[in-house]
């Protein structure tokens, strides 16, 4: 009889161990929702989030590219001299597949601006031009038939367009991969000699 109560007491014990435990993995993130968004601070910034444990707000704004389940959020706020445009990208990692919206906060509403969804390689980017004196706030919710996981955030002021006849290319010309998502129209000049 007391072998028998003690691996009860055992079982109930390993139970209740457990039970704590899926509960503290399933707590959600600090900024699981818009009153809680997390602010990024000054351009550039990179920052790490997960939707692990996210949750979605009763009256939250649907996104404008994809059906989303859980979303953390994240605010940036801009004085009287925005920049031009400002980049955000989202680098999903493991099997997350992500939409991206922002959103201009006008009191209690979220005003779309702006959204992408993470592509084949788990990456999403988009631009968008910020008013003065404006709070922006920018979601990353998980797609609503994808798994939790973590990502990396980072939002930039994206570079003015250049004035021709741009920068001289090097004597033996130049290489690499041209960014199009925020660095589109490179200008570059060479001197031609007729002959």
């Amino acid at each position: 009889m007391v072998r028998f109560m003690t691996r009860s007491l055992i079982l109930v014990v390993f139970l209740l161990l457990g039970a704590v435990t899926e509960a503290l993995a399933a707590s959600p993130p600090p900024n699981d929702n818009r009153d809680s968004a997390q602010s990024v601070g000054a351009l550039p910034v990179a920052v790490g989030g997960t939707t692990v444990g996210a949750t979605v707000e009763i009256k939250e704004a649907p996104s404008g590219c994809a059906r989303t389940g859980g979303s953390v959020w994240y605010a940036i706020s801009f004085g009287s001299s925005p920049p031009g445009a400002v980049g955000v990208r989202v680098q999903a990692n493991g099997d997350l597949d992500a939409a991206v919206d922002v959103f201009q906060r006008q009191r209690s509403q979220n005003i779309p601006v702006v959204c992408a969804r993470t592509d084949q390689n788990g990456v999403a980017d988009t631009t968008f031009q910020p008013s003065p004196n404006a709070t922006y706030l920018i979601r990353v919710a998980e797609r609503a038939n994808s798994t939790s996981g973590t990502f990396s955030l980072k939002t930039f002021v994206v570079p003015p367009p250049p004035s021709p006849p741009g920068t001289g290319l090097p004597p033996h010309g130049g290489h690499g991969t041209p960014d199009s998502s925020f660095n589109g129209p490179d200008a570059l000049s060479l001197h031609l000699q007729a002959g």
